[in-house]
């Protein structure tokens, strides 16, 4: 059986921005009362990193986030 190399190409948007926002503006007033679970793996590499993982794709991994465009721009990547 030959060994493949395979990649993942994950595109994204800003979408759920608005969740960073709220735990940034609870946390800001007081540190204890963010709840940090919701925004965790909010960065936007995050999902494809996990994706990843629970693929094993190792060899290439990257995410593009344009907003409206990442789809596209992820399939001419």
């Amino acid at each position: 059986m030959a060994d493949y190399r395979v990649g993942l190409v994950s595109a994204n948007t800003v979408g759920g921005m608005d969740k960073t926002e709220h735990f940034m503006e609870a946390f800001l007033h007081d540190a204890a009362t963010g709840r940090l679970r919701e925004v965790v793996h909010h960065e936007c590499g995050s999902i494809t990193e996990l994706v990843a993982d629970a693929l094993g794709i190792r060899h290439h991994v990257s995410t593009i986030s344009t907003a409206c465009s990442s789809g596209a721009n992820a399939l001419m990547y």
